[in-house]
């Protein structure tokens, strides 16, 4: 597959992986229609998100673990309809929702949001 977006990301990430149980798990093109549906109309995901999750969006040698904006994060917070992120909002912002540009890919721990 040729990566327009990422590409280079790819050639540096692929350099300093090492070892033989390498594992990275591409998502399929109908779970990233599924998590497109999940967005307001009529808003799309970022053709870089899905050339990523085309390529390791399920796992990446161990990459999503502090910081985990895989595809099963992003369908979890989609989900859930963001709760968490809301939370967050409410007790920083006093906001209520989330505006329905906004597609949130990690929460980090009550503090950051991606």
């Amino acid at each position: 597959m040729k990566f327009q977006y990422i590409k280079e990301a790819i050639d540096l990430f692929e350099s300093r992986i090492e070892g033989d149980d390498v594992k990275i798990i591409p998502c399929t093109l109908e779970e990233i229609a599924e998590l497109e549906v999940s967005l307001s109309p009529p808003y799309k995901l970022p053709a870089a998100y899905k050339e990523f999750l085309l390529y390791g969006g399920k796992e990446m040698a161990g990459l999503f673990y502090m910081i985990d904006f895989s595809y099963n994060m992003a369908k979890l917070l989609a989900k859930t309809h963001y709760r968490d992120v809301i939370r967050m909002l409410r007790f920083w912002e006093g906001k209520d929702n989330l505006a329905s540009e906004i597609f949130v890919l990690n929460e980090n721990l009550g503090s950051n949001m991606y």
